[in-house]
């Protein structure tokens, strides 16, 4: 997928989509992206399980390894991907909630 310089969207398959289209596969549009905050803990359960259900392949973990977390885990989760300068984690918003998610670390020496 790749942004075009008008805003619109091109996708593996070739397809252009106007710029606020939504996904061709979901029907989402992203509407904002938004660092995860401290108190994000159960949102970030919710959508990092939807994420291993649609795509067990995609991740290291699996959905039961996840599942089995404590809040308080999920909880420090949210904490550390909001504050850290050496973690992120930002969520995708359609309007009508969350949506998605990508994380991210740097490595230190």
């Amino acid at each position: 997928m790749a942004r075009t310089p008008s805003g619109g969207v091109r996708v593996s398959s070739g397809e252009l989509l106007p710029p606020g289209a939504g996904c061709p596969r979901y029907g989402h549009a992203v509407r904002r992206l938004r660092r995860v905050e401290p108190c994000d803990g159960p949102v970030l359960e919710r959508v990092c399980l939807a994420a291993l259900e649609a795509s067990p392949g995609a991740f290291s973990s699996t959905v039961g390894q996840e599942a089995a977390r404590a809040d308080e885990e999920w909880a420090e989760r949210a904490r550390a991907g909001s504050r850290r300068k050496s973690r992120i984690t930002v969520l995708a918003e359609d309007g009508r909630g969350v949506i998605g998610l990508v994380g991210a670390f740097r490595q230190t020496k």
